[in-house]
């Protein structure tokens, strides 16, 4: 073996073993879930765990991002098959703060706060009675805290990041919303869950290619969730949202030294809601969804990206109202010790 053929074997190497640590990474939280699963909401809300998405940051760093999110869930689908309907139409405005914090080249902690506003209008034609219904809910949402642990330490040259961790998520949205005839609102429509959640997360990146500013990522999130016990009033059994796991791969090249785009396909799926200690009708599904995004670096210390999702496929279980299409706009604000190097955290926070 010559020269030129040991480094393309070396170099092949190298790429092969990023790119399984990427896809062991997925594996193993796929496993996680068993064959049967159901979706709990097929609505877009406040984008929690699609947020956990970035890994760690360096030593010393803040990174503090905004971020708002529009779902049309319009979408009024049966098992896999979409029919017509023109009778209901519903929008969900999510806002998210998120704040990230390197303590060491390894440990970084994230706290997210959000704010969730839906709106749900249904209407019926005049020959059964030409009857109209408008509901909007608003408040604060759930807020998560998050401890991140890099396997691999984070740096300007490293080809190569993995990391994981957990977290919880509490109940600090509002749950209990009444409607004008004082009836309570369904779960779904509250700006709340009214439950403590635990997350597991982990995220991997790797550069293929720095000449041309090729990289890939994924992502999984798996959120194991508890019931919301005086949801009907204490004693009567409460309301319990299935367990979510969501999943993210995809590729990004930079097209210029401040523009780069991204792509990915995303995998969403949760076990059916319970209510009143018994599985909760048309509450259930899996989905892929392609998602497109573009990352535009302003300076060194501010980023935007606008991003969407666009569904693919969808597996409901009984027939449901689901998200049409989504679009979200992000603005990232960077605080760096003096002694770090500026390239080394915004790339990886859009990734």
């Amino acid at each position: 073996m010559n020269n030129t053929q040991r480094y393309c074997y070396l170099y092949l190497k190298k790429i092969l073993g990023k790119a399984l640590l990427i896809v062991l990474l997925l594996i193993v939280f796929l496993l996680i879930e068993t064959p049967n699963l159901y979706a709990q909401c097929s609505c877009g809300g406040p984008p929690l765990l699609s947020s956990l998405e970035s890994p760690s940051t360096a030593a010393g760093v803040w990174q503090f991002s905004m971020t708002t999110e529009y779902s049309s869930v319009s979408d009024f689908v049966t098992f896999k098959t979409e029919l017509n309907d023109d009778i209901r139409d519903r929008t969900v405005a999510s806002g998210l703060l998120q704040v990230d914090y390197g303590f060491s080249d390894r440990i970084t902690i994230s706290a997210l706060l959000t704010f969730l506003q839906q709106e749900r209008s249904t209407s019926t034609p005049f020959g059964l009675g030409g009857q109209s219904e408008f509901l909007r809910t608003s408040g604060f949402g759930d807020a998560m805290l998050l401890f991140k642990y890099s396997l691999l330490s984070p740096s300007a040259l490293a080809r190569t990041q993995l990391a994981i961790g957990g977290g919880i998520k509490g109940p600090l949205g509002s749950s209990g919303i009444l409607n004008d005839n004082n009836t309570l609102i369904a779960a779904t429509m509250q700006p709340g869950t009214g439950a403590w959640d635990g997350i597991f997360w982990g995220s991997a990146t790797s550069v293929m290619n720095r000449s041309l500013g090729l990289n890939v990522f994924a992502s999984a999130t798996y959120r194991v969730t508890s019931a919301n016990n005086s949801f009907f009033g204490d004693g009567l059994g409460g309301y319990r949202f299935g367990n979510e796991l969501l999943t993210t791969a995809g590729a990004g090249i930079r097209l210029s030294s401040r523009l780069n785009t991204t792509a990915g396909l995303r995998y969403r799926s949760t076990r059916i809601d319970q209510t009143l200690d018994n599985p909760a009708d048309n509450s259930g599904g899996k989905w892929i969804n392609f998602s497109p995004g573009v990352n535009l670096k302003l300076n060194d210390v501010i980023s935007v990206r606008s991003s969407g999702q666009i569904p693919l496929w969808r597996e409901l279980q009984g027939t449901q109202y689901t998200t049409s299409y989504s679009v979200s706009f992000s603005i990232f604000y960077t605080l760096k010790p003096k002694s770090t190097s500026d390239n080394n955290s915004i790339l990886k926070k859009l990734n």
